[in-house]
């Protein structure tokens, strides 16, 4: 009697793995053992023949207004599911952050996530992504300002269902740079002229060493210091600067970091209180130095009235 029954027991076994085979994708319920009322549903995936659990907590999700909260470091277990589910999830940063956004999975098969960062405030796309994770799931990484952002997950192409999917957030602060804003490309400035050295930086950076550079890197001396957070410094143009083509070079005290202006150039001023440009000659150069002479003339003369 006791022998039938384990041969009875292996052949009801049997029979339901081969049921559940045959199904491209079949939902099966499992009663939880801890709590009697509760289900749980189950997946089998048709490329792997593998069982997922499809347990979506966050559900439902699927509009911004719905979107669940995501925090730093914790791990979100998604579905997409039915065709077509796409999942909302939000997050607000109190200051300037690095962000690190990315999905993946166990399930072995055709799954390919497509991820979205959304403005809180405007509703609009700052970026999108398809593969840059791990093979076919999405990645995102960029820094953001103080604000409310979303996410929206959902299957690239929206023909598949996705069993079972993980969602991830790191945040970080960002790595600390400096990027200088003025002078431009191009620029002409005149000796005894005062203009503003301007720079963005990040606030790790609490003061900074300006300096002026030759084009061929030669090192002319300090123009100043400044809080790094000011971003401006107003600086006249001495007298005895030789003419010719310069950068500005900004760099973090006490950090190794620095950067770089876009070459300008000083101009010389001859007896005639003209100023001369020794420039190789051709039409580009021609008509520059034509605009630049022109401005020139009219400071010498507002000077002399």
């Amino acid at each position: 009697m006791k022998t039938r029954t384990v041969y009875s027991f292996t052949f009801l076994v049997i029979m339901s793995i081969s049921i559940i085979s045959v199904a491209s994708l079949t939902t099966v319920l499992e009663k939880d053992n801890q709590h009697n009322d509760d289900f749980r549903t189950y997946y089998l995936h048709e490329s792997s023949n593998r069982i997922y659990s499809a347990e979506d907590n966050y559900e439902p999700d699927n509009s911004i207004e719905d979107a669940k909260i995501i925090e730093n470091g914790i791990w979100q277990n998604h579905s997409i599911s039915p065709i077509g589910d796409i999942d909302f999830v939000k997050f607000t940063l109190e200051t300037r952050m690095l962000v690190n956004v990315f999905t993946n999975s166990t399930v072995v098969g055709d799954c390919d996530t497509y991820l979205k960062l959304i403005n809180g405030q405007t509703g609009s796309t700052i970026e999108s992504n398809n593969d840059n994770g791990d093979s076919t799931y999405s990645k995102i990484e960029i820094e953001l300002d103080a604000g409310n952002y979303y996410l929206s997950i959902n299957e690239y192409g929206d023909d598949k269902e996705i069993p079972e999917y993980n969602l991830f957030m790191i945040l970080s602060e960002p790595s600390p740079y400096i990027l200088v804003l003025n002078p431009l490309i191009h620029a002409y400035y005149f000796p005894g002229e005062t203009f503003d050295i301007k720079w963005a930086t990040t606030e790790k950076i609490n003061s900074v060493l300006i300096e002026l550079y030759t084009e061929e890197d030669v090192n002319i001396g300090k123009i100043g210091e400044a809080l790094g957070s000011v971003g401006i410094f107003a600086w006249t143009i001495s007298d005895d600067l030789s003419p010719g083509t310069h950068y500005i070079r900004i760099s973090a005290v006490n950090l190794d970091i620095f950067n770089e202006s876009a070459l300008f150039r000083i101009l010389e001023v001859t007896d005639e209180g003209l100023f001369s440009l020794d420039r190789p000659l051709s039409w580009p150069n021609i008509m520059s130095q034509i605009v630049v002479l022109t401005i020139c003339i009219h400071f010498t003369r507002r000077n002399r009235k």
